[in-house]
């Protein structure tokens, strides 16, 4: 076994291994080594490829399991892995190298199931023109097949409407394979329980998530000024600054338009412009004399802590049970951020499904397994997933 590296990413955090770390390095030098294959008709698929790091025993990179439950996990994933070798995608592979990896983490939440990932890396052949040499390439993107791991499905978008919230864009089903849905028209989800992974956020929890949050930041922003001066005759030198500014560009401009008498139509469009921009002006100014600069600085956190308020109060019951949208490409957001009352043509808000797991069984259950994105060598990893025995995994999962 070897020896575990206690360094776990958070709960929340995407899925990151040794070999995946790794992947992100070398896919630069793999798109400088791809411009060297020469012949095109170059026939290099009667090359037998090989495993090139076997990985027999499988990676910790989190705080060890219980010595019993870390057995039964790994053998497991040797299972799945196995699987995966015995499609006909690995099993008869020409020119290419291969390995394949897994790697176990542990989130640190005692009580969630453990997680792991493992890998299909493949390293094509090709004929270099300068040595005029058969080589293989250095390790590029590879192949991921996620357990209890339902955040893969989000990626990079992790959480991306609330962090902090685990609130999500809704990912998509968009299709399925050997009976099992397809996100994004990437990864396959096989599970037991039949539950959805993700569940959608109601309005009144959005609206109520926004609130809390705008109430720690007015609270926060009357922290911070809270020594800014109350009273409104602190204004008085920006105020004669303003004013000053204002009568001088009035006057400059009302020279220049007397000296544009030949073009009276010119004249009239910028003096109807600027009699509203000096209106607008003047109207701050009006305001400087009765708010003090606390109140300037407060106010904006006030006035959308009072429109988020007022969304959420003029929603009945049933809107409010209604699930939480992003606004569609044409739609004007409300105070929120979400699409406006009755529109449901933009992205639904989705958080994980705390029913995914049964929380009755031990952490090391296998309950999810994910076959994640092909869309790198799509020849062979789409073979892979597709050709994975669904029975097979099925059979694996508690």
């Amino acid at each position: 076994m070897t020896a575990a590296r206690f360094h776990s990413p958070p709960a929340t955090a995407p899925v990151t291994t040794r070999a995946t770390t790794r992947i992100a390095a070398c896919v630069a030098a793999l798109l400088t080594v791809l411009p060297l294959f020469a012949d095109a008709d170059a026939d290099l698929s009667n090359i037998v490829g090989k495993q090139r790091k076997p990985h027999e025993q499988t990676i910790l990179t989190a705080t060890p399991l219980p010595a019993a439950q870390q057995q039964q996990f790994i053998a497991k994933l040797n299972a799945i892995r196995d699987a995966l070798r015995a499609t006909p995608a690995l099993r008869d592979l020409h020119g290419y190298d291969w390995e394949t990896y897994t790697s176990v983490k542990t989130t640190l939440d005692a009580h969630a199931p453990a997680s792991a990932v493992l890998g299909y890396i493949v390293f094509p052949y090709f004929l270099n023109s300068r040595t005029g040499r058969t080589e293989v390439s250095v390790e590029g993107p590879g192949m991921n097949i996620y357990i209890n791991d339902p955040l893969a499905i989000l990626g990079q978008n992790l959480f991306n409407v609330d962090m902090e919230a685990h609130f999500s864009a809704e990912p998509k089903i968009t299709g399925e394979l050997n009976g099992f849905p397809v996100y994004n028209k990437e990864f396959v989800v096989i599970s037991k329980r039949g539950q959805p992974v993700f569940t959608p956020v109601s309005k009144e929890r959005f609206l109520n998530n926004s609130l809390a949050k705008k109430r720690r930041e007015l609270a926060e922003i009357q922290r911070d000024f809270k020594t800014a001066p109350e009273d409104p005759r602190a204004n008085q030198q920006e105020i004669a600054g303003l004013t000053a500014a204002v009568k001088a560009l009035r006057e400059e401009n009302e020279r220049r338009w007397a000296a544009m008498g030949k073009w009276p139509e010119r004249v009239a469009a910028e003096r109807q412009k600027f009699d509203t921009k000096e209106r607008q002006k003047l109207a701050e100014i009006e305001q400087l004399k009765t708010s003090s600069p606390r109140q300037r600085f407060i106010a904006p956190f006030e006035a959308r802590l009072q429109d988020t308020e007022d969304e959420l109060a003029a929603l009945s019951a049933t809107e409010r049970a209604e699930p939480a949208y992003l606004p569609g490409t044409n739609d004007k957001p409300q105070p929120s951020g979400l699409a406006p009352r009755g529109a449901t043509d933009g992205q639904r808000i989705v958080t994980l499904n705390p029913e995914l797991f049964d929380a009755s069984k031990p952490r090391t259950a296998v309950q999810l397994i994910i076959l994640g994105t092909t869309i790198h060598f799509p020849v062979l990893y789409d073979q892979a997933q597709r050709q994975l025995d669904k029975a097979t995994l099925t059979g694996l999962l508690d």
